[in-house]
């Protein structure tokens, strides 16, 4: 549907993670004023781990455009399936979508209609490697691996890449927002409940999570969902 016309080799790939943003830095020492700890990395590296899949190279892209056209082209020589976090939205330091080009992508979409997620980015190159540009908030991360990298990475072995969903009863009303949201809960003990405060970059709310609950955007006749109203759920983790 994309229009990607490519022969995956149906083997495991080798896989790059890579986060951007001058503001990371590892775990280690206390934080300095204006820095921001990298929770993407270990995060994606167990979730990938968790299904199947070994990490190759887990880098850091500086916040230029060289550096960060230099490192996709170090990535390309190692890994068969790109993940970037960060970089891909509208700010003046997010240069993910114009290096791009420059080493032989082709984005095939940067924006999409969900929350969380929205700027999530695919690009294809001509030997068939894949790029996958995540958000850099921790949970849209963590989400959009679920939503996009997971499927691509079973079609990649010659997977079924449909992922294992129940119907559930929503735990309580929510409000509906303009795109189609997933939020995070948790199903024990046979019933539902939600794992707290949905923002985006609030990370406990994926840390029990095993259920992404899919509320329909809202329209003109429909602008909420009632506690009890079933809903579909995407399985994430072991019930």
């Amino acid at each position: 549907s994309s229009g990607i016309n490519a022969e995956w080799p149906l083997r495991p790939g080798k896989i790059a993670i890579i986060s951007t943003g001058n503001e990371l830095v590892k775990s280690g020492p206390e934080l300095a004023s204006g820095q921001v700890r990298d929770s993407n990395t270990p995060a994606l590296s167990h979730m990938l781990q968790e299904d199947g899949y070994n990490v190759t190279l887990c880098s850091h892209f500086p916040d230029t455009l060289y550096d960060v056209s230099q490192g996709l082209r170090t990535a390309l020589q190692q890994a068969d399936i790109i993940l970037t976090t960060g970089g891909v939205s509208m700010g003046e330091c997010d240069y993910l979508k114009e290096a791009l080009p420059t080493v032989g992508a082709t984005v095939q979409f940067g924006r999409v209609h969900m929350k969380p997620g929205k700027p999530t980015t695919f690009a294809t190159f001509p030997s068939g490697q894949l790029f996958f540009g995540l958000p850099g908030n921790p949970v849209s991360a963590m989400v959009t691996y679920k939503l996009f990298v997971l499927p691509a990475l079973r079609v990649w072995e010659g997977r079924d890449p449909a992922p294992s969903a129940m119907r559930v009863e929503l735990p309580e009303t929510r409000n509906l927002d303009p795109r189609p949201e997933y939020i995070r809960a948790v199903y024990k003990n046979g019933g539902v409940e939600l794992t707290g405060g949905q923002c985006s970059s609030r990370l406990l709310s994926m840390r029990s999570a095993n259920l992404l609950l899919q509320l329909p955007p809202r329209s003109d006749t429909c602008t909420s969902l009632q506690k009890g109203t079933l809903v579909q759920a995407m399985i994430i983790g072991r019930l």
